[in-house]
């Protein structure tokens, strides 16, 4: 059998302490917002607009653009958390990096 001094117990405790500080502070709660869109699948009793303003109003999100017409979406800007949390809500097909497209 085992015996864990209370001394090792201790800084054992200590480690653990600093490393959940250290965790912490390495992904900062408030990230930089950036823009995403967000694609949709609507169930058959919802309309498209309707699942957007749920999943809006779910994540406390404001669409800066909705699509209706060739899919099901909005783009928002937010943080990259809030962007995996919406990510992973079974109405949503995906969330993708809304970057810029330079035409030369």
């Amino acid at each position: 059998m085992h015996r864990i001094s209370i001394r090792r117990g201790r800084r054992f405790r200590s480690l653990l302490a600093a490393t959940t500080v250290a965790a912490t502070v390495a992904v900062p709660a408030t990230a930089a917002a950036a823009d995403y869109v967000v694609t949709l699948e609507p169930s058959s009793s919802t309309t498209c607009a309707e699942s957007i303003g749920s999943v809006t109003a779910d994540y406390g999100v404001t669409a800066s653009r909705t699509y209706t017409s060739s899919f099901c979406g909005f783009s928002t800007s937010t943080s990259p958390r809030r962007a995996q949390l919406i990510a992973s809500d079974r109405r949503v097909a995906s969330v993708a990096s809304d970057g810029g497209i330079a035409i030369r």
